[in-house]
């Protein structure tokens, strides 16, 4: 029985995905790259009878259309790549089955509808992005299933059209380092509290609509190496001070905003910097 299947990068490989009929030679494939290819139309429902997958790679192709709901039987993945395709239409609930999962890249398509909350399921889930896409509706605000046991490290939200406030609770996930939510139309003031414990080095909220002033507590986020709040409408007075905790900060971009900056803590910024954009 064939078991793994990698014809990646092959330009010359065009046309439609087969059918997956029960009981065909590839019943026990448990690995399946297709990526940066040509293949072209919609994945046939009868994926899901590919049971034994764990690894399953159809990005940087031309597939298009909906993805069918039985992608939620492989419930023996743990990455699935399906970037840089024309799917549309909503998530299918049924991918909260697949909670073995570490990677689930989704970017680069023309998916819609709200922030996909059956995604909650997936706490094995080291890597989310479901960037540029044509998502709207707020981030949810489920905080009770962000807790300890979360691995999530990346999560890019980016070039969307989420709105509403930012959940505090996403700075709160302990294992989080990298997040990304800029160019979406994200509200309201930014609220950062009991970050004790975060990891976050890279924070890009860029390109949105936060308003009010810009909060002493991101002076909490220690790890961050990277802060990006430019082209929101932050207002007020900040101290230059209020970044004095952040050693490791090397890239600072406020611009764009109606920000006073002031430096009354005369906090020389440190050798570190490699980027800073206040204006």
């Amino acid at each position: 029985m064939i078991q793994s299947i990698d014809v990646s990068s092959n330009d010359q490989l065009t046309g439609f995905l087969p059918e997956f009929h029960r009981g065909s030679r590839l019943k026990s494939l448990n690995y399946l790259d297709l990526n940066s290819c040509n293949f072209l139309g919609t994945v046939p429902t009868s994926i899901g009878n590919l049971f034994q997958l764990t690894y399953l790679d159809l990005s940087s192709n031309n597939f298009n259309g909906e993805l069918p709901t039985s992608l939620g039987s492989l419930t023996k993945l743990n990455f699935l790549d399906l970037q840089k395709n024309s799917f549309s239409g909503r998530i299918p609930s049924s991918l909260g089955n697949l909670t073995r999962l570490t990677e689930l890249l989704l970017s680069n398509n023309k998916f819609s509808g709200e922030f996909p909350v059956s995604l909650a399921n997936l706490t094995q889930l080291d890597l989310l992005s479901l960037s540029s896409n044509q998502f709207t509706g707020p981030i949810p605000y489920d905080t009770s299933r962000i807790s300890s046991s979360m691995v999530l490290s990346t999560l890019d939200l980016s070039h969307n059209s989420f709105n509403g406030t930012i959940p505090p609770s996403l700075f709160r996930i302990p294992s989080l380092s990298l997040l990304h939510l800029e160019y979406n139309q994200l509200t309201g003031p930014l609220i950062i509290e009991n970050v004790s414990s975060s990891q976050l080095g890279y924070l890009n909220l860029g390109r949105n609509n936060l308003n009010g002033q810009l909060p002493r507590s991101i002076s909490e986020l220690t790890s961050l190496t990277e802060l990006n709040l430019d082209s929101n409408n932050l207002s007020g007075i900040t101290d230059f001070g209020i970044f004095s905790n952040l050693s490791s900060l090397a890239i600072l971009v406020l611009s764009y905003n109606n920000l006073t900056i002031t430096n009354t803590s005369k906090f020389a910024p440190s050798t570190s910097f490699t980027s800073l954009r206040l204006a």
